[in-house]
């Protein structure tokens, strides 16, 4: 008998707050310095190096908040909703946990669509990592 796969751990407020300032990226808007700054700020806050962020914005966020750019007509562009995109994200990643971890080919595809959502806000992410850095 094979054990389940076990499920993630809740996620902190300092992740939750990370997921709704990498959100703030995939707004149908554009993004000005102030903007950016702002949402510097606030990753800055939750205490996640540059490179954990890149990884919780590639893998946990642009998932669920990336096709709100391809929508049509347009997508959300005032905010997420906190409560639904902790939701959401969670759910997801619940559901990647159950997986079976050996479909190679599923885990594949899986990074590549993560991959490809990420690259829609690569710039504006770039702006920000800069910031990050800039502040250490």
């Amino acid at each position: 008998m094979t054990a389940a796969p076990a499920a993630p751990p809740s996620p902190s407020p300092q992740r939750i707050a990370a997921w709704c300032a990498l959100s703030q990226l995939f707004l149908d808007t554009g993004h000005g310095e102030q903007d950016i700054a702002a949402i510097a700020r606030q990753l800055r806050a939750t205490g996640f190096d540059a490179a954990a962020l890149s990884r919780i914005l590639e893998r946990e966020v642009a998932p669920v908040c990336g096709p709100n750019l391809a929508a049509l007509p347009g997508g959300v562009w005032s905010g997420f909703d906190p409560a639904w995109l902790a939701r959401a994200i969670t759910q997801r990643l619940d559901a990647n946990a159950a997986a079976c971890p050996g479909w190679r080919i599923g885990a594949a595809l899986g990074r590549w669509r993560e991959r490809r959502w990420a690259a829609l806000v690569r710039d504006d992410w770039l702006r920000v990592r800069r910031l990050l850095d800039a502040s250490r």
